[in-house]
Parts: structure tokens; sequence; C-alpha cells
């Protein structure tokens, strides 16, 4: 994608910027521009709950719910992912603290949100679910596929409420999320995720086939 100005709806462009994609497009200079769009942008994580899961927001989070609890597990957005999906991919790097991040991934669990949500890119399995997106390291390396900045914290809790530890997205079957858990930012010892002809995880997350603007 060209991370240049665009004419994209500001929400649909902030949220197809600031997310880990792994298109062969990720990299600092995308999240930059969802950073510039959001501080032109203000006020987009209070009209969206998926603008406000991509920042962390467990406050802004909390008043979409109360006004409408099954936005938790409901997709949208460009990515036609959920909240949690867009929280878990999110490389905005807006530098909220990881207790924020921690109570959103909680309150979108404790209504409804999938831990085993997932996507199929280009159609193609195994599914990309919620852990992939926290553990990124993708074959672009950890500079362009990097690991959500809290993801062990998260990830924690995700397993903790019944995520499938197989992702399936990764090419070491021998490093479920319990042990990667250990390894986070080891370029050597961290599975990569890469597409291959594995089967789908036994916990069947939802998937959806993502269509990249």
């Amino acid at each position: 994608m060209n991370t240049s100005r665009s004419a994209m709806d500001p929400l649909d462009d902030f949220l197809s910027h600031a997310v880990l994609r792994y298109d062969g497009d990720d990299g600092p200079g995308r999240w930059q521009r969802a950073r510039e769009i959001l501080t032109e942008h203000p006020e987009l994580p209070q009209q969206s709950i998926f603008a406000a899961a991509t920042v962390g927001d467990p406050e802004l989070i909390t008043r979409h719910l109360a006004v409408d609890p099954e936005a938790a597990d409901r997709p949208g957005g460009p990515m036609a992912w959920t909240p949690l999906m867009y929280l878990a991919y999110s490389r905005a790097g807006l530098d909220r603290p990881a207790v924020d991040a921690e109570r959103s991934v909680m309150i979108l669990l404790q209504h409804g949100a999938d831990p085993n949500a997932g996507y199929l890119s280009q159609g193609e399995v195994p599914p990309f679910t919620v852990l992939t997106g926290l553990f990124g390291n993708g074959e672009q390396g950890s500079v362009n596929d990097p690991a959500h900045p809290h993801a062990i914290r998260l990830a924690t809790v995700q397993l903790d409420t019944g995520a499938d530890p197989n992702d399936g997205a990764h090419e070491e079957f021998g490093h479920p999320a319990t042990s990667r858990c250990g390894v986070i930012g080891d370029d050597d010892r961290t599975p990569k995720p890469r597409r291959h002809s594995a089967a789908p995880t036994t916990a069947a997350p939802r998937l959806r086939s993502a269509t990249l603007p």
C-alpha cells in the first residue's frame, strides 16, 4: 500500500494503516501515517469501537459497549475484523501503558469477544488468529513485523480465557503460544507466520477472508 495521503474515509484510513497485515507492506512508515491520521482526527476512537480497540483505550471501549454490547464481537472496518483483532494487530505505537491494553482485552472478552477469532489471508489456511497478531515476527522480520509491545501480557490473558495456544499460522508447531511467551523478541527462536498446507486448529476460530484496501 502507498502510505501517502489518500482519499479514503479517515476511519478506514487509520485502521488500515495502524495494523500489522503480513502483506509484504508492513513497516514503521505505514504506522507513522496511522499516527498522523489520528493526530488529524483525534475523534476517531470516540466514534468507533474499532479505533478505540486499535489504540487500546479501555474507557472508550466500555462506553461503546454500554451503547451496543454486541459490538464486542461484531466484525467491521476495512479488514472486516472484530475489535479484538484490531487490538492484537495494532502497531500504531501510541505508547499507552500495558495495563490499558490488558484491560481493553479483558473488557472485550468479558463482553463476548472470541479469543480464537481469525482470518484467512487471501483465502488460504492456516488462519491468522488473535494470537498470531500479538506475536508478530513474520517473514519480514522484527522491524517490519514486530510483536505487539505487550504481547506476552495480552497473550496470557487470551490463554487464560480459552484461546487455542496452537494458533496455526506459525511454521513451528513445536512452539505453541504457551512457550512462545518466553521467546518473544528472539528472531532466531520465534516461529514466523508462513502459509502451509496444515489444517486450521481444532478450536475452529471464526474466519474471514481479508480484502486489503
